[in-house]
């Protein structure tokens, strides 16, 4: 026991963990061996303050068995001015290091300075400063840590940060005040919200990123450049809202990565948010060697997107990716991209010319719609599914060079193509409404397969003159909906040729055509119901019914032209009305 006494006595005074209150300074701890104290609170009330690189303290030398002053090397510690109101100014002397929450919640400090170069700024140091316009170089700076700088509005300074290697989560945030160019040469690590909402950036550039947190630029308004090169996953919402960006370059070994982001009070909900989400103004991007895929909704809505190069083999264009880019009219090579998600381009008004779709196996639901330059697709000869709404209101679409591999064709697919001309398609499995809704350019349609007739397929083809329904191709009903009959507002229809799949003629199929002039069936057709041909001024013969065993009331009402039904012999009954007028 007494040789603890004595170690206790001898090597305690070394190292000083009780507080000492020395001038304005309170000295929380201080090191005989290295001769340094720790300042731990600044006392005073001054509104200038010079924090002083050494300090004479009177302590007890167990050498000497007395006590004496000696001098020590001042350290910055934590919280040293934390919370102070009354403090504008302060010089730090030559203190490199500023640690954590040094000068966290000064409302008042207006400026720092320093003999030397910083060299390391800790967490929340100078958080919610939110009168502090300036500070010392951060050139020499490595590290800077979770919030240093969160929410210092008015510091206005350009900022150097040539040798940072990390900036951690938060450290600039809400520093609406730095102007001008961001270079980041060193930077290998931004962690998320970096920079939101540093509003007054213009250009940023960064040479040598390996890891990117979410939202890094959110809310940085004024930047319009953005260089990325690295070899970093571009996480969600990195460039939100950022209003006036026009043109940003990925370069190196940059892709997409997760483009989901945390939210709520919590943290315990995730949504995607695009990198690029609210980029209005957002004119060019350039796409480096990695980008083989663009992930969901990544340039949804940016309606002055004009122009996407991707320097590589672009395979996979998820759903929503340029959703909504009125404006765009270059996008990358389709020559390679084996799927193309739903919506992948609807709304893509200007988009123009061919589009080689070499490598698509299916066309996604709404893929192109409403892409209203749009003048024709090439080379689609793999392409086996078109899905519903898949060149709705596609206006300019001329040609699709690839029906003849096609088994299905979804709802509306090609609704309101007004310039498609002509459709073969000869290995057909299904057919959806309105497939050819409203093309008032198509002459002639030749399907083929194992399909069935849905509403409204060729409804308002006004310039139709010409329709072969060959193979097993039938209608999927005995009556339509008089406005969504199949050939609704067919009004040039000539010539009908129907194959050995349909063995009924619905209801009212082609009433009212008054252009129709002939109809050739084929040995499988029983049924022709009511009103089917009524009022077809035009028509002057069926050939070949000789298999028709029912003709329904008003079946042919009105055709005044009619010469020749190719098909009494075998017909038993005969409803009322049915060549009246004929």
């Amino acid at each position: 026991m007494k040789i603890l006494i004595r170690l206790l006595v001898v090597f305690l005074p070394l190292f000083a963990m009780a507080a000492i209150d020395v001038g304005d300074w309170r000295v929380s701890s201080y090191d005989l061996k290295t001769r340094t104290a720790v300042l731990g609170k600044y006392l005073g009330s001054s509104t200038s303050v010079t924090v002083p690189n050494g300090i004479t303290i009177n302590v007890y030398d167990s050498s000497d068995n007395k006590y004496k002053d000696i001098h020590f090397d001042t350290i910055l510690g934590g919280n040293l001015f934390q919370d102070n109101e009354t403090v504008v100014s302060v010089s730090l002397g030559n203190h490199s290091s500023i640690p954590s929450f040094c000068f966290d919640g000064c409302d008042s400090l207006n400026s720092v300075s320093s003999d030397v170069a910083l060299s390391s700024v800790g967490g929340c140091a100078f958080r919610w400063c939110g009168s502090l316009v300036s500070i010392p170089s951060l050139e020499s700076v490595i590290l800077i840590e979770d919030s240093a700088f969160d929410g210092c509005s008015r510091l206005n300074t350009r900022m150097s940060l040539k040798s940072v290697i990390t900036i951690k989560y938060r450290a600039f945030r809400n520093c609406s005040s730095l102007i001008g160019i961001l270079e980041l040469p060193s930077a290998t690590t931004i962690e998320s919200e970096a920079f939101l909402g540093c509003s007054s950036l213009t250009s940023v550039m960064v040479d040598k990123v390996s890891s990117m947190g979410n939202c890094v630029f959110e809310g940085c308004s004024a930047i319009e450049d953005a260089k990325i090169v690295g070899n970093a996953d571009i996480k969600g919402g990195i460039f939100r809202n950022c209003l006036n960006l026009r043109n940003v370059e990925f370069a190196g070994n940059i892709r997409f990565g997760d483009f989901k982001v945390v939210s709520g009070i919590f943290g315990y909900a995730t949504r995607d948010i695009s990198p690029f989400e609210g980029c209005t103004s957002l004119e060019k991007v350039i796409l480096g060697s990695l980008f083989e895929t663009i992930p969901y909704s990544t340039f949804k809505d940016l309606s002055s997107l004009k122009e996407v190069t991707v320097d590589c083999e672009l395979k996979n264009i998820e759903s929503r990716a340029f959703s909504g880019c009125g404006a765009l009219v270059s996008v990358p090579s389709f020559e390679s991209v084996t799927n193309i998600g739903e919506s992948a381009f609807n709304g893509c008004r200007s988009l123009m010319g061919n589009i080689e779709l070499s490598n698509v196996i299916t066309i996604s639901d709404s893929a192109f719609a409403n892409c209203l330059q749009l003048e024709s697709v090439m080379g689609a000869y793999s392409v086996g599914r078109i899905n519903g709404s898949a060149f709705l209101n596609c206006s300019s679409l001329k040609s699709f060079d690839g029906f003849q591999s096609v088994t299905n064709i979804g709802s509306s697919a090609f609704s309101g193509c007004t310039s498609l001309t002509s459709v073969v398609a000869h290995q057909l499995k299904e057919l959806g409404e309105s497939v050819f809704d409203g093309c008032g350019s198509l002459l002639s349609v030749s399907l083929d397969g194992n399909a069935l007739i849905h509403s409204a397929l060729f409804k308002n083809c006004k310039s139709l003159e010409k329709v072969e329904l060959l193979g097993d191709i039938n209608f999927s009903s005995r009556s339509y909906y008089r406005s969504n009959c199949p050939f609704y507002g067919c009004g040039s229809l000539m010539d009908v040729i129907l194959g050995d799949g349909v063995c009924f003629l619905p209801q009212d199929i082609f009433k009212d055509i008054s252009s129709l002039t002939n109809v050739t069936v084929t040995s499988n057709l029983a049924d022709i119901y009511d009103g089917a041909f009524a009022y077809c001024s035009s028509l002057r013969s069926v050939m070949g019914a000789d298999s028709v065993g029912r003709i329904n009331g008003s079946a042919f009402l009105n055709c005044s032209s009619l010469k020749l039904f190719d098909g009494f012999q075998s017909v038993t009954n005969i409803g009322s009305s049915a060549f009246s007028g004929c």
